[in-house]
């Protein structure tokens, strides 16, 4: 009886204790764990990591994580409170959540899942941009060497030896004759074209051809089917400046009077619209050449001078001399193209020399005396006119370049005038 009433008396107790644990908050310092995952709004895959930074209500950032390979994500120990979700990643537009309320749970509940949270693609149009690189002085092809003068701004008021004298594997001598690799054997084009002004004088048409003119150089030491025999030394091609769309101009000038006086004066022209080009250019050189040389000659009979021969020669010689040339091409379409050009040069290049010829006794008598003055012009003037069509050909499999097929026709006049005259005085003294 004593048991059964204790038992009674404590199964009250019992139930208001449990009554009392079911109603019990927890501290205010409970934390949770805060999941969710990032995707594309677009494509629904996964995006990861993007960061996702845990904000309070007040803006400040209070944790932050990166989502995994499967665009996940979590946050642990977050106590109770509002908060939200920042999402950034590159390409994408920040996205933020709306507010979260994570809220004391049970103990066996502690985690807040708050989904899936999708970003948007940050799409924007970029201006235009213009990416340009300067070609190299020199480059080498493989069938051939160029040189681009047009970069080289050493060349302004020039003319067309001085460019050559840059170029390696040329060399140009005081007076003008070119080599290659030390022979003279070379066959000289431009535009890939032969040209009647360098056949006639090479020297001389390279004086006259102005260096702003030229765009660049091509040297090519083994030519191909494409080039006659002449040249078995190599090809040097000579590229032109081409007109650009609209119109364009320069002129150019230059002038130096050192011990070899040089003058020169150009204008170059140039029309291009659409498929229609014209080019204009007119160009004046004026140059000196000055020189002077002195030998001397002594004979002697059994060791004992006899008599000395002097000999002293001196020329300076102004050449004046001028070019120009009308081009006009029509380009049919991409692959066809006519063209056209009428070419003058015309000059005088004087030689004349005084040479003092003078014979001497062992003691300085003067014994004779001769003297000869020569005088030495050559006058020209010569044209040429060129028509040609180019077809430039498909370009086929495993093969480098687009090959062409070309026709010239051309037609030159190069009248030559040669005036020489010759004066000689001679005196002697009484032996």
């Amino acid at each position: 009886m004593k048991n059964f009433c204790l038992i009674v008396l404590l199964l009250p107790a019992s139930l208001a204790v449990r009554a009392q644990t079911g109603s019990v908050v927890p501290p205010a310092d409970s934390t949770f764990a805060l999941k969710g995952s990032v995707a594309d709004s677009t494509a629904g895959k996964p995006v990861a990591f993007a960061t996702v930074a845990l904000l309070t209500s007040d803006g400040k950032i209070k944790d932050g994580a990166t989502t995994d390979e499967s665009g996940g994500f979590a946050f642990a120990k977050v106590v109770a409170g509002t908060y939200k979700l920042t999402v950034s990643f590159v390409g994408y537009r920040p996205k933020t959540t709306a507010p979260v309320v994570v809220k004391a749970r049970d103990s066996t509940n502690s985690v807040v899942d708050v989904g899936r949270i999708l970003i948007t693609t940050d799409a924007k149009t970029l201006a235009q941009v213009d990416v340009v690189a300067q070609k190299a002085l020199m480059e080498d092809k493989g069938d051939r060497l160029v040189y681009n003068a047009e970069k080289d701004i050493s060349n302004a008021g020039g003319t067309a030896a001085d460019v050559l004298r840059k170029v390696p594997m040329l060399t140009v001598d005081i007076s003008g004759n070119v080599q290659m690799r030390g022979s003279s054997n070379i066959k000289v084009l431009i535009n890939g074209k032969p040209s009647a002004m360098m056949a006639r004088n090479l020297a001389d048409a390279l004086r006259q051809m102005p260096a702003n003119t030229i765009k660049s150089i091509e040297v090519i030491t083994s030519p191909g089917a494409k080039y006659d025999a002449e040249g078995s030394a190599g090809v040097i091609n000579i590229i032109t400046k081409k007109a650009l769309q609209g119109f364009n101009g320069s002129v150019t000038a230059a002038a130096a009077d050192f011990d070899r006086p040089y003058r020169s004066l150009g204008t170059n022209l140039n029309l291009r619209k659409k498929k229609f080009g014209a080019a204009l250019s007119l160009n004046t050189n004026q140059f000196g050449q000055i020189s002077r040389s002195e030998t001397s000659r002594t004979t002697l009979v059994d060791g004992r001078p006899v008599n000395s021969f002097l000999q002293e020669s001196s020329s300076a010689n102004t050449s004046t001399v001028g070019n120009g040339e009308l081009s006009l091409d029509y380009d049919i379409d991409t692959t066809n193209r006519l063209n056209a050009a009428a070419t003058g040069w015309g000059g005088d290049f004087p030689s004349n020399s005084v040479t003092m010829n003078r014979l001497l006794a062992p003691d300085g008598t003067l014994l004779q005396e001769f003297r000869n003055d020569i005088r030495f012009r050559n006058p020209y003037g010569n044209s040429q006119v060129d028509l040609g069509y180019t077809r430039t050909l498909a370009q086929k499999k495993d093969v480098d370049g687009r090959g062409e097929f070309s026709v010239l026709t051309q037609y030159s006049r190069m009248p030559d005038n040669y005036f020489y005259d010759t004066d000689r005085y001679g005196s002697s003294s009484p032996t």
